[in-house]
C-alpha cells in the first residue's frame, strides 16, 4: 500500500458465506499504519478488543521486525503498538492463539511460530523439507504486552 500501510478488506456477509456458501460481499477497505508491516493475524476477544500480529508480508525468515498492535476495530482509528517481538529465533510469527483482556495490567498473549524455511540443523535443509514430521518445527511462546 502507498505509505507503507496495511490493508484490511472486511467481508460483510461472513455468516452467510459459511452457512450457505453465498458469494462474499466486501466492505470498504481499512488502511492501518503498522509501521510498514503487514497483517499476519488479526483476532478479536469477547470484549471486542482486537490484537494484530504484524510482520513482513514475505516472512521468509524471522529477521524482519514483528510487533503486536491493539486496535478498537473502528476504521480511521489508529492501532496502538503493544509489543515488539524477538527476531533472533528461526521461523516467522504466524498466529495469535487467544486474545487476553487488553485492559488488564500485565496481559500476556500466546503466539505460534513456524520454522518452515529455517535451516535448523545447518545442513541447508529447510525445516518444511525434513524427512520426519516430528522434525518440522513449530512452537508457541508467551509475551507480555506493554501498557
Amino acid at each position: 500500500m502507498p505509505g507503507g500501510k496495511a490493508l484490511i478488506v472486511p467481508v460483510t456477509n461472513f455468516d452467510q458465506v459459511l452457512a450457505s456458501g453465498a458469494k462474499a460481499v466486501f466492505g470498504t477497505g481499512i488502511e492501518l499504519d503498522l509501521g510498514g508491516l503487514s497483517v499476519r493475524d488479526l483476532r478479536k476477544n469477547a470484549a471486542g478488543q482486537y490484537l494484530i500480529l504484524a510482520g513482513s508480508w514475505a516472512a521468509d525468515d524471522n529477521s524482519d521486525p514483528y510487533a503486536l498492535y491493539q486496535w478498537d476495530g473502528v476504521a480511521g482509528h489508529a492501532p496502538v503498538r503493544r509489543a515488539d517481538l524477538p527476531t533472533t529465533d528461526p521461523g516467522g510469527w504466524e498466529a495469535v492463539v487467544d486474545v487476553p483482556d487488553l485492559t488488564a495490567a500485565g496481559a500476556r498473549v500466546q503466539l505460534i511460530t513456524d520454522s518452515g524455511s529455517a535451516d535448523l540443523y545447518g545442513d541447508g535443509t529447510e525445516a518444511k523439507d525434513l524427512t520426519h514430521a516430528e522434525w518440522k518445527k513449530a512452537r508457541a511462546a508467551w509475551f507480555t504486552l506493554n501498557p
